[in-house]
């Protein structure tokens, strides 16, 4: 007999069955009552999982996200939009209001500094990186060929 034999005790199993596929598998009671023993494999928990993606999960919220202190709205069908289906929601109003897309040099410049105010009034569009930095630091040290110098 083990040493460790008294902390082994006969557990009851309980009948169920699996919430994806419908097999038929053994679990304890506490495990349901902590809201696990539901699933055969992790292969089930990921199919069912998989039905309450984007729209149909209980906590999405319209597809805005924040990311970076700017807010990113979910368009899959959008031709600038990153792999997962996210644009900027600044570029996407000054396309709306120039109506066409951006470019992939244009920059869309907040006023105001708030990266989350994307009021069309608050943003300005600038046609390279360069021209809106040269435009928003005007007094940043360049040598003679008006290249800017880092310090």
């Amino acid at each position: 007999m083990s040493r460790y034999n008294y902390k082994m005790r006969k557990v009851k199993r309980i009948r169920k069955n699996c919430k994806t596929c419908k097999t038929e598998i053994f679990t304890i009671k506490s495990r349901i009552r902590d809201g696990r023993g539901k699933f055969c494999s992790q292969k089930c928990v990921s199919k069912w999982l998989a039905k309450y993606k984007k729209e149909k999960a209980f906590n999405w919220k319209g597809g805005k996200v924040l990311s970076n202190g700017y807010i990113m709205i979910y368009k899959p069908e959008h031709p600038k939009a990153s792999p997962q289906g996210y644009i900027l929601e600044h570029r996407l109003k000054m396309e709306e209001k120039m109506g066409r897309y951006l470019q992939n040099e244009e920059v869309v410049h907040h006023i105001n500094g708030d990266r989350r105010d994307n009021r069309i009034f608050n943003l300005k569009l600038h046609k390279s990186n360069s021209g809106h930095f040269r435009e928003e630091h005007p007094d940043f040290p360049r040598d003679y060929r008006g290249r800017f110098i880092s310090t």
